[in-house]
Formats: structure tokens, C-alpha cells, sequence
């Protein structure tokens, strides 16, 4: 960081891994992990998809999302997550009756930090959209 304002930081970048464009945030690079261990959630979390690494509003399989969990929540890396949507209703079934969400894929988190995680979908059967919903594996 070169000089900072009241609403803008000036950095000089000396590496990318992606295309800058102006305006982007930037945050210091960190290796990935390349194995995760798999593991149960400890309770059932359900949360929602709240962005994407690369800014778009839908998302399919590889790509990595960011979740309104975190670690205070009980979140971990290697815990499973399914991704749904809710189920609209239609002349066949009447919007008065419950009905079971749609499950759209999986994703394992990758990392977890205070209030959010980082996830990356594994498979999807449909477009996975920020606010679609997340809920961990207990079982």
C-alpha cells in the first residue's frame, strides 16, 4: 500500500495470479491447500451464498463462493455443504404446502475465517446463484 484516502487505498501490485481491473479489491496471496480432509459438521448450519471469487452472480462446478458462515459459527474446513434453492410452486403443487428445496450441488469449504468461508463447489446439477442456500453435511 502506497497511500491511502478516506475511501481508497493506492497499492503498487508487483505480482498477479488474475486480471486487475480498476477498482478491485486486493487481499495477499495464499496458497491453497492442496488436500482437505473431509469432516462431519459438529451441528446443522444453514446459511446462504453470498458472493463468488470472481464477482459473478452465478456460479457452476470449480468454481469457488463465499458463505455468511464462519468459524464462530461452528464452520470447518472439510465440512460438506449442500447447495438448494428454494421450491416454487406451480398449478400442481399449491404454494400453501411446504415443499422440499430444490438441491442445486455440493461444495466442500476450503477456508474458514471469523464470519465467512470459502468454499469450492464440487459438482452441480444447475446454476448455483449468490443466495442460494447452504446447509452442512451431519450425517
Amino acid at each position: 500500500i502506497t497511500d491511502v484516502n478516506d475511501e481508497v487505498a493506492t497499492a503498487e501490485i508487483t505480482d498477479s495470479k488474475r486480471e486487475i481491473l480498476r477498482g478491485s479489491r486486493i487481499t495477499p496471496f495464499i496458497a491453497p491447500e492442496r488436500q482437505i480432509a473431509l469432516k462431519r459438521a459438529q451441528s446443522d448450519l444453514n446459511g446462504y451464498l453470498i458472493a463468488s471469487r470472481r464477482g459473478q452472480s452465478t456460479v457452476g462446478q470449480h468454481d469457488v463462493v463465499y458463505i455468511d458462515l464462519g468459524a464462530i459459527d461452528g464452520i470447518e474446513v472439510g465440512n460438506m455443504l449442500y447447495i438448494s434453492r428454494p421450491r416454487k410452486a406451480s398449478k400442481f403443487n399449491p404454494s400453501d404446502k411446504k415443499l422440499p428445496d430444490v438441491l442445486l450441488g455440493q461444495a466442500v469449504v476450503v477456508k474458514a475465517s471469523k464470519n465467512f468461508a470459502s468454499a469450492l463447489i464440487l459438482k452441480t446439477v444447475n446454476t448455483v446463484s449468490v443466495g442460494d442456500r447452504v446447509a452442512t453435511f451431519t450425517e
